[in-house]
């Protein structure tokens, strides 16, 4: 009589290590693509310190904004204007030191707009006729 062999089969085997490599391309694949995991996190982390200093700048622009109302109609220093505050706003973001932990570049142009930038990405503001500023979301720097 013949013995029953008990145990997995070389094809049982074969098929188990082909599912597991196959399982293994598609999890390194997640991680490492274009639109991977580790890229995502990246970007993730880029756009919370570009927001940071959003923040930031935004502070620095209601500070001045106040500043520039409580020496021109609180003090009577000189008359309001639009322009005047607008100056005032973009005196001060371009005081900002951008620090070691989030360097972060702020440029300031000619038309009334604020760029922040940073490994790569981007977030465009506009300093409006009062002084406020309006944001886009972030994107990808060109």
């Amino acid at each position: 009589m013949l013995k029953e062999q008990k145990g997995i089969t070389l094809v049982a085997l074969v098929i188990t290590i082909i599912v597991l490599l196959i399982l293994a391309a598609i999890s390194i694949a997640m991680l490492t693509g274009d639109e991977g995991v580790l890229v995502k996190a990246n970007q993730a982390k880029t756009d919370n310190q570009l927001g940071a200093v959003k923040d930031k700048v935004g502070l620095v622009a209601i500070n001045a904004v106040s500043d520039y109302y409580e020496d021109t109609i609180a003090n009577g220093n000189g008359e309001y204007s639009d322009t005047g505050i607008q100056t005032a706003v973009f005196d001060a973001i371009e005081a900002i030191e951008a620090d070691e932990i989030t360097p972060v570049t702020i440029d300031t142009t000619t038309d009334n707009t604020v760029v922040l930038s940073y490994n790569g990405r981007k977030t465009t503001g506009t300093v409006a006729v009062g002084g406020g500023l309006t944001w886009t979301g972030f994107e990808n720097a060109e």
